[in-house]
């Protein structure tokens, strides 16, 4: 999950967001009552770390919270967000996954793409949302 607990109050950081797509399915999991955030669902990520790029980032942070193996293929949406614990800079990547039998540890787990509208996550995550929902309008038609 990311890291903003670690960090002082006003800090910025820039995060980097693995959206794991597999079979009309995306990876998600419920935040812990004891970070910032609590109770919201996110997608695996955290902070880029010095030296790292984005699809590092993002593929180092989805193996250590879920144990799953991605490939970044793109970027989907980039935004700053400005929380009251402070700035965070978001970049979302569509993932795919490398493993044959992806089973994600707990607290993450797989959701159809279709159903994502039942969930709430932070306000960061809105834009991405609807290009998510618009990608699934595009393919029913």
């Amino acid at each position: 999950m990311p890291e903003f607990s670690t960090q002082p109050v006003g800090s910025s950081l820039r995060i980097a967001v693995a959206i794991v797509q597999h079979n009309g399915k995306v990876v998600i999991g419920q935040r812990e009552q004891a970070s910032e955030l609590a109770g919201f669902w996110e997608f695996p990520g955290g902070k880029i770390e010095a030296g790292e790029s984005i699809e590092q980032a993002a593929q180092r942070e989805c193996l250590e919270e879920t144990g799953l193996m991605i490939q970044a293929l793109k970027v989907l949406d980039e935004t700053r967000f400005e929380y009251e614990f402070g700035v965070r800079t978001i970049s979302f990547l569509a993932c795919r996954c490398l493993d044959e039998d992806p089973l994600p540890k707990s607290p993450f787990r797989w959701v159809e793409l279709k159903d994502l509208g039942q969930f709430q996550f932070p306000p960061a995550n809105a834009a991405v949302l609807r290009q998510l929902e618009a990608s699934l309008l595009d393919h029913s038609e």
